[in-house]
């Protein structure tokens, strides 16, 4: 009874600062209005009620609106909350530049990842952005080359129990291969197939509860969250992920205190005494400041969230891919080709290959452009600032960076922006560049986009190259896919196709 007295304790308090706050905005801001109905008291919320796919649509909408006005921007009221979204390439871009602040409500993250760089504070990130660039660097990344590759023969060889078999969903075999290459890279070991699940499922469970909370304003609250069912069930879910990375951290951590040392380089070693490309933990460490470096909890935080980061997203952007592909046989057969006169009958791909794949390059690019892994991004505006439309953004301001939107924005791709068309990118206009921002902009964006992309095309490559990929047969292709919102933005139909072998 007290969590709901709790409740609508808050839903009053938010309704008087609303009706306060709404008589204070300009006349300006009524030119973006969103068409959606508003109530008192919850403002626009109610129209994220429901499914996750319902909750991706509505953002849809908001995208389809902004358009509209001349500003690219349409702003709705979750609460007392008043959100901006951005579908303007321009003002976003500038926007990102000018604000690196993630807000009040990036902080419902910070329940399982802490201060991880992601959504941690300003100055946090600031001090972590440093050590994360030096990590991630070509020189380290191109080492992991061998790590993708391996992996993703791993993958092809478990994929040959279901093809010609029917449809079958692509993702858990393309996330295994990408957590296996995550904890190879992060930690020097690939993990064990009954703790793989067991995170897995926590992953997903966390994620699908998280997804909700943004839209819930009355949860916001972590005092009045604590007091939900759903909290014991995400605390349960993080004590599953830490332990899973702690393990694999403290592992490493164990390995390295028998490890050689030449010229103060850490450096590990396989089991047959091999020598091995230092992990992303190793160099974190090495970075950071060696023993007087990140402490535990720092360490812990920073490993989860390239984990997540890399794994979740990267299976995202390839599943994606493949059903795009099931559905445009032309575009794969081009793809096959373009590989084989690469890589020739071997079927090895180095990282000199992968250079060479420009139309794999091209079709990466427009599927990330048409279903980038993460639709929206947030910041939080810590100054005014006038945008080149004369909308005039005032400090804490809530931003909502539209990716989905942005990359459909038909001003900048033209009336074909809803399709399919990957030729686009091998004669890209420096104003369509301009809009394409699948992993961020300015100096908060993602420190690992080669070693996304390096993944990307070396697991597509080998999938293409041993398996046709066909239309499922369980369900209608559509144009778009149907998708839904937890987070990252997923296929609502589990990624389902067909594959047969090539041999």
């Amino acid at each position: 009874m007290l969590q709901y007295i709790l409740v609508l304790l808050v839903i009053v308090l938010v309704v008087s600062a609303q009706r306060i706050k709404s008589k204070k905005l300009p006349k300006l801001h009524e030119e973006i209005k969103t068409q959606f109905s508003y109530i008192p008291f919850i403002g626009h919320a109610h129209h994220f009620f429901g499914s996750s796919e319902d909750r991706m649509n509505r953002l849809k909408e908001l995208a389809y609106q902004a358009y509209k006005n001349k500003h690219g921007i349409v702003n709705v009221w979750l609460g007392n909350t008043l959100y901006y979204g951005i579908s303007d390439p321009e003002a976003a871009k500038l926007l990102l530049k000018s604000y690196l602040d993630k807000g009040p409500l990036s902080r419902l993250a910070h329940h399982l990842i802490g201060d991880g760089s992601i959504f941690s504070s300003v100055d946090t990130w600031r001090h972590r952005r440093r050590i994360l660039c030096h990590a991630t660097a070509s020189k380290h990344t191109n080492n992991f080359m061998e790590i993708f590759e391996r992996n993703s023969n791993v993958l092809v060889q478990q994929l040959a129990r279901v093809a010609g078999k029917g449809d079958v969903s692509c993702f858990d075999f393309v996330y295994s291969c990408s957590l296996n290459s995550s904890c190879e890279t992060e930690f020097g070991e690939c993990v064990q197939e009954n703790s793989e699940h067991t995170f897995r499922q926590a992953f997903i469970e966390y994620y699908n509860n998280l997804s909700v909370r943004p839209f819930q304003f009355w949860l916001h609250n972590d005092a009045v969250y604590r007091w939900m069912p759903v909290y014991r069930k995400q605390v349960k879910a993080r004590n599953i992920i830490h332990d899973f990375v702690t393990k694999l951290i403290q592992r490493r951590k164990n390995a390295l205190k028998s490890t050689h040392q030449e010229n103060h380089k850490l450096i590990y070693f396989d089991a047959k005494g091999n020598n091995k490309t230092e992990s992303y933990t190793e160099l974190l460490m090495k970075y950071s400041g060696g023993d007087k470096g990140y402490s535990d909890t720092e360490l812990l935080e920073e490993s989860l969230m390239m984990l997540m980061a890399s794994t979740d997203t990267s299976t995202i952007a390839i599943c994606f891919t493949l059903i795009l592909l099931s559905q445009y046989r032309d575009v794969q057969e081009k793809i096959y080709k373009e590989i084989h006169s690469v890589v020739g009958d071997s079927g090895r791909i180095t990282l000199n290959d992968i250079n060479k794949l420009e139309y794999l390059d091209a079709v990466i690019k427009e599927s990330l452009r048409l279903y980038p892994p993460v639709p929206v991004i947030i910041r939080y505006s810590d100054k005014d600032f006038e945008l080149p439309s004369g909308l005039q953004v005032c400090k804490g301001d809530h931003l909502v960076i539209h990716i989905w939107g942005i990359h459909r924005n038909p001003q900048y791709w033209g009336k074909d922006a809803e399709e399919f068309q990957p030729e686009r990118f091998l004669n890209v206009t420096p104003q369509q560049l301009y809009a394409f921002i699948p992993f961020s902009y300015g100096t908060r964006n993602c420190a690992g986009v080669r070693h996304a992309m390096i993944f990307l095309k070396t697991t597509l490559a080998n999938i293409i190259h041993k398996y046709h990929i066909e239309p499922p047969t369980s369900y209608e292709c559509e144009n778009p896919l149907r998708v839904k919102f937890v987070v990252t933005m997923k296929h609502v139909h589990d990624y389902k196709l067909q594959m047969r072998s090539r041999v």
